[in-house]
C-alpha cells in the first residue's frame, strides 16, 4: 500500500490513459526465470493507472501493458502478462495531475510458459500443467487446443479447425478424423 502525492510524479504518458506530470510509484521488479504477473489496485481510494515498462523504462518502446480502469465502474487498475526472465518497472500513477490519495496494489506471480510444474494451480492465467508433445516432463503450457502444434496427428491445428476441440481452452485433440465429424 502507499500513498500518491506530489513528492514523486512521472514524466512518463501511458498509452492507456493518465498524464505526464501525475504522482506515481515505481517498482522495480526483477525475475530469475520466466512468470505470468497479475498486477491490481483494486482497493484503491484513488484513480490509478498501472504501466509495466521494460528494464529501459524511458525508452518510448519499453511500455509492455497498461491499463486504466478495470470497467466503467471501477477506478482500479490491473494488468495479466507473462513475463520472461529480466527487469521490469511497474509504475502506480494517478490517472490526473490532480489524483492524490491512498492506492493498494497486489502483485502476484504464477509459474510461466514453458517453466516445469507439478499442477495446474500453480501456472499462469490461461496456462495448463502438462507434458506437450514432444516433451517428457511437465510443464506450464497453452491448453493443446490452443498450442499451435497437431496433437492429434489429423492434419487440423487447434480451434476451430481441429474437429477434436470444442474450445480453446481444450485440452484433447482427439476426434475420429478422417472417418467423423
Amino acid at each position: 500500500q502507499g500513498t500518491l502525492d506530489p513528492s514523486s510524479t512521472s514524466n512518463l504518458v501511458p498509452s492507456c490513459g493518465g498524464v505526464a506530470g501525475a504522482q506515481a510509484i515505481a517498482y522495480l521488479v526483477h525475475l530469475p526465470e520466466p512468470k505470468v504477473m497479475i498486477a491490481t489496485t483494486n482497493g484503491s481510494t484513488v484513480n490509478t493507472v498501472l504501466t509495466l515498462r521494460g528494464a529501459n523504462c524511458q525508452d518510448s518502446q519499453a511500455e509492455i501493458a497498461c491499463n486504466d480502469n478495470i470497467s466503467s465502474g471501477n477506478n482500479a487498475s490491473s494488468i495479466t502478462t507473462s513475463l520472461a526472465a529480466g527487469s521490469y518497472y511497474l509504475i502506480v500513477s494517478g490517472a490526473t495531475v490532480a489524483a492524490t490519495g491512498d492506492y493498494a496494489l497486489d502483485v502476484k506471480f504464477f509459474t510461466g510458459e514453458g517453466e516445469m510444474c507439478v499442477d495446474t494451480e500453480e501456472c499462469g492465467p490461461g496456462l495448463v500443467c502438462r507434458t506437450p508433445l514432444g516433451e517428457t516432463d511437465m510443464q506450464c503450457a497453452q491448453p493443446v487446443c490452443n498450442d499451435g502444434i497437431d496433437d492429434d496427428g489429423d492434419g487440423k491445428i487447434d480451434y476451430p479447425a481441429d474437429p477434436g476441440c470444442a474450445s480453446a481452452d481444450d485440452d484433447d485433440e482427439s476426434d475420429d478424423c478422417p472417418d467423423g465429424p
